[in-house]
């Protein structure tokens, strides 16, 4: 039965596994090539790539939290793989979605219990530095948001 599901839901589970990877491979590069706090640019002074760490979430807001973002981080997991697993017939842009979002907080989850930190890279002017699981959580959110409030809205607009 269990593998009846996992089958079911293989497109969740190997968007899942490639996109973490892609992260751990991103941040492993970064590790071993780029200098703690050294700016490489990539578009003039914008965008440019930069090992930092950051000990809390989004711009760096409630460092020092890791303990808390561990728990937050598992306790959303097994919410969001639990429905994965438990929801028959899942629209596959509904597993796509949820993977970009499983894959950036697992990718997150492991630098913070490896490390105490999250590895960030992506340096932007005039905002924060982020990294490749920060992008597929906002992809995965966008998405999302998509599907449910255009893509539905538009199925229940045509039964109408």
């Amino acid at each position: 039965m269990f593998l009846d599901v996992i089958k079911q839901k293989k497109i969740f589970f190997i968007f899942t596994v490639v996109f973490v990877t892609f992260d751990q491979i991103a941040k492993f590069i970064i590790l071993a090539k780029f200098p703690f706090g050294e700016k490489i640019p990539v578009f003039g002074d914008i965008f440019s790539i930069s090992y930092a760490t950051n000990t809390g979430a989004a711009f760096g807001i409630f460092k020092g939290q890791n303990d808390f973002f561990i728990f937050f981080s598992l306790f959303f997991l097994a919410f969001i793989i639990g429905y994965v697993l438990y929801k028959k017939n899942l629209e596959i842009i509904l597993q796509i979605s949820l993977s970009f979002i499983v894959s950036g907080t697992i990718g997150n989850l492991i630098d913070r219990i490896l490390r105490g930190y999250v590895i960030d890279f992506f340096d932007l002017k005039y905002f924060s530095v982020f990294n490749t699981a920060d992008v597929l959580i906002n992809i995965g959110v966008i998405s999302l948001i998509y599907k449910v409030f255009i893509l539905d809205n538009n199925k229940t607009q045509e039964k109408k």
